[in-house]
């Protein structure tokens, strides 16, 4: 848990993408862990490009999907979607 927090916030591409690495791993224990999927979610949406924004909407989604109702995942995903749809959609 500490470490793909760490990871998040150190925010060099190699540290996004253990990040990415550790959270996958996290969930695969933990398939309900909301919060790797949150962290997965923010460095997908971190490393900046189309198909890694695309990446970060599936984990928010993943994220609701073990807490529907979550108002910040619900605003989150809401927020990706919108930057997706004008920054990389064609």
């Amino acid at each position: 848990d500490r470490a793909d927090g760490a990871a998040l916030k150190l925010r060099g591409q190699s540290h996004l993408r253990q990040c990415v690495d550790d959270c996958k791993i996290a969930c695969a224990l933990d398939p309900d862990y909301t919060k790797g999927y949150m962290r997965s979610a923010e460095a997908h949406f971190m490393m900046g490009e189309p198909h890694t924004v695309q990446l970060a909407i599936e984990m928010y989604e993943r994220a609701l999907r073990c807490d529907p109702g979550n108002e910040t995942i619900v605003h989150k995903l809401e927020r990706v979607r919108m930057i997706y749809e004008s920054d990389y959609a064609r």
